[in-house]
């Protein structure tokens, strides 16, 4: 079990499911994959809930078939699929393979699916002008799109119903290698196509995540106060020779629990009651200048990350629900739109407090007047 702990955090939650968490951030040996599998191999043969789904999968010729694909893959990425492919056999959303930090490499889009159409919710901004937010994959390199996503990332997905796996599959459609490109073709909501070349996949996740590697060992800051701000300066204090917190206030916004995490990192310097009043540099940031009511100062800098608000992903909805200035969809406390029949539910809707704790209490409210308002028609 030491030498597991070197490479695998197994966290295994057995009275339900199991979820195995990948820590590496190298290619393991041949010994360590052999190891790992096994080890897999041995949890979910002990503690899969599913006794029934264990026989019908035949879990001990299944594990002796997949003993040659973790042998032969020759990077992190493949190891990280043939894993998850030995997982998705078991048709259990929670048995399966998570990597702390993902070799694949996210994309610069989010799509959700509608019954088997798949629709663009978010965009990077040098996307959005060929890619409007509602337009509709119906492509992936030159592949329809169902086809695609049951044969190219399904058999990867661990679910215990079709249209759930689908659902997933699709959440997980444009993760590829690094540096690589896609061509997806789409259906614009004013019915044009384009064909898009995406590249380098990279451009959802903590922006911290995203530049790790351009800013290791640098000097950076990151702007704001909220939960956001000070998680990311956590993250970057791993990575970076110092890390600076700007805060327009003279106390964090964050929570009691974050903030206490800032007095572990020797590297994080806070810097309260001040704004960034100028960006230094030409072509690239070289600085910044503070300013207080007092006084300014200038800081060498080498980036600057702004996390300073929260930008409701409510587009799709413009026109047709009722939004705040902000963007947040108006609701009663039933989650009710003005719509008869519409709820919305969680952080996109216009409320004071945003947690997890009151976004579940959203769903539940409106799932069941949403049942309700199906029982009287």
């Amino acid at each position: 079990m030491k030498n597991l702990c070197k490479l695998l955090s197994l966290l295994f939650f057995f009275s339900l499911n199991q979820s195995i968490v990948i820590a590496q951030n190298s290619m393991p040996s041949r010994e360590q994959r052999i190891y790992d599998l096994s080890l897999i191999w041995k949890e979910i043969q002990y503690n899969f809930v599913f006794a029934e789904t264990l026989q019908k999968v035949n879990i001990d010729s299944l594990y002796l078939a997949y003993l040659p694909k973790v042998e032969q893959v020759t990077n992190l990425y493949e190891y990280y699929r043939v894993l998850n492919a030995f997982t998705a056999n078991f048709n259990d959303a929670h048995t399966r393979i998570s990597a702390i930090e993902r070799p694949d490499v996210p994309p610069p889009l989010e799509v959700i699916n509608f019954g088997e159409k798949v629709i663009v919710s978010n965009i990077a901004k040098s996307l959005s002008d060929k890619i409007p937010i509602g337009s509709e994959i119906i492509k992936v390199n030159n592949i329809p799109t169902v086809k695609f996503v049951k044969d190219s990332i399904s058999p990867y997905i661990g679910a215990a119903t079709s249209h759930w796996k689908f659902g997933k599959s699709v959440n997980e459609m444009f993760y590829g290698v690094p540096k690589t490109t896609v061509k997806v073709t789409v259906k614009t909501p004013d019915g044009k196509e384009n064909e898009v070349k995406i590249g380098d996949r990279c451009g959802r996740g903590t922006f911290g995540e995203i530049y790790k590697g351009e800013y290791k060992g640098k000097d950076v800051a990151v702007v704001g106060g909220g939960d956001t701000a000070v998680t990311e300066a956590v993250f970057l204090s791993r990575i970076c020779r110092k890390v600076y917190i700007i805060h327009r206030r003279d106390s964090f916004r964050a929570s009691q629990a974050e903030t206490d995490k800032l007095k572990t990192c020797d590297n994080i310097e806070p810097i309260m009651n001040a704004q960034v009043s100028e960006l230094l540099g030409d072509k690239k940031v070289e600085g910044i200048v503070l300013s207080d009511t007092n006084s300014s100062r200038t800081l060498e800098l080498n980036a600057v990350f702004v996390a300073v608000g929260a930008v409701p992903n409510s587009k799709l909805f413009k026109g047709l629900l009722n939004l705040d200035a902000q963007g947040y969809i108006i609701t009663d406390e039933e989650m009710r739109t003005e719509i008869p029949g519409v709820f919305a539910a969680g952080d996109i809707r216009k409320k004071m407090l945003r947690q997890v704790l009151t976004a579940a209490s959203d769903g539940a409210i409106a799932a069941h007047n949403a049942m309700l308002a199906v029982q009287s028609y």
